[in-house]
C-alpha cells in the first residue's frame, strides 16, 4: 500500500477535571493533519471544544500542534510546538506490550505533574490520553484518533 503524507483525519477528545481544582468536563472535535519523516510524527490539530455540563453550549475554536520523535525503536519524545515556532520537548514514551507506549517517568511543570500514554487500539483507532496533577488541578484528556493505519506503520518501524 502507498504511504499518503500528508494525511487529513478526524478525531474527537474527552476531559475532565475534579478536587482540588474546579470541575469542568469537556468534550472536542475536530481534524488533525498527520506529516511524517523516518523519525518525525507531526501533528496539528484544529477543531472545537465546548463545555459539557455549560446549560448553552458555546463552542471554542481552537489549534494545537505536537510531534512524536523517535529516538529508538522503543523510544519517542513528545513536543510540543509554542505559538513562536519552538519545539519544547515534554517527555519520554517508552513501547510497552499491545501498542502501548507509557512515560516511565512525569514531566514536571512548575507543580503540576504530567503523564501520557499512546495506545494503538486494533486496526482503525490511536488513542492519546494525558493526565496532569498538582496542588490547583486533577485532570485527564483522552483523544480518540479515526485511523491508527497512519501511525502503526511509522510507531512499529
Amino acid at each position: 500500500m502507498p504511504d499518503s503524507f500528508p494525511k487529513t483525519i478526524s478525531f474527537s477528545f474527552e476531559s475532565a477535571s475534579s478536587a482540588p481544582g474546579p470541575f469542568w468536563k469537556r468534550q472536542g472535535e475536530g481534524d488533525a493533519r498527520f506529516r511524517r519523516t523516518p523519525s518525525l510524527l507531526l501533528v496539528e490539530e484544529t477543531g472545537t471544544w465546548w463545555d459539557v455540563d455549560a446549560s448553552a453550549r458555546i463552542r471554542h475554536d481552537f489549534r494545537k500542534t505536537f510531534q512524536l520523535e523517535k529516538r529508538s525503536p522503543h523510544e519517542l519524545v513528545v513536543g510540543k510546538h509554542t505559538p513562536e515556532g519552538e519545539v519544547v520537548e515534554l517527555l519520554t514514551l517508552v513501547r510497552g506490550e499491545h501498542g502501548r507506549w507509557t512515560s516511565p517517568a512525569p514531566h514536571l511543570c512548575i507543580e503540576d505533574e504530567y503523564r501520557c500514554e499512546l495506545f494503538l487500539d486494533g486496526d482503525a483507532l490511536l488513542r492519546i490520553t494525558w493526565w496532569s496533577r498538582g496542588p490547583e488541578k486533577n485532570y485527564h484528556l483522552q483523544t480518540r484518533y479515526d485511523d491508527s493505519g497512519l501511525s502503526r506503520t511509522w510507531l512499529e518501524s
